[in-house]
């Protein structure tokens, strides 16, 4: 559960996931190409511990997800060195949404909230780049 405490110590929001374990799967290759360039790139499967659509939330909207990243390394004087990277992030099926509110006198956190019922893409896109010296 995500459990929200004011200063006080009472609960002021509480959130019930249920995740489960999970793993992750990925592989990566490096090609130097000579000495003032290495290419990289890697894929990796990312499976959700979101159980179901019953249990997944807004504020974590999560899902099984598949990575592709690329990245070089360019050494451009002998102890300077430029590192470029861009990663995609995206799920093969649109996620579900289905929050449902209990029937009273039932109560849980979706009792004031009421239902939240749907679906949203997901993806994203990372892009870094760092500068190196070495001494």
């Amino acid at each position: 559960e995500l459990r929200i405490v004011s200063d006080g110590g009472a609960p002021t929001s509480v959130t019930t996931l249920n995740w489960d374990d999970t793993w992750r799967l990925a592989a990566g290759a490096n090609w130097y190409y000579s000495d003032a360039w290495t290419f990289r790139t890697g894929l990796a499967y990312d499976p959700t511990p979101v159980p179901n659509p019953e249990d997944r939330t807004p504020r974590v909207p999560d899902e099984d997800r598949f990575w592709l990243s690329v990245g070089s390394t360019w050494t451009f004087a002998s102890a300077w060195s430029l590192d470029l990277a861009g990663t995609y992030i995206w799920t093969l099926d649109d996620p579900r949404l289905n929050k449902q509110a209990p029937a009273l006198p039932a109560q849980n956190e979706n009792t004031s909230r009421g239902n939240l019922v749907g679906s949203y893409d997901a993806y994203s896109i990372i892009l870094g780049a760092q500068i190196n010296y070495k001494f």
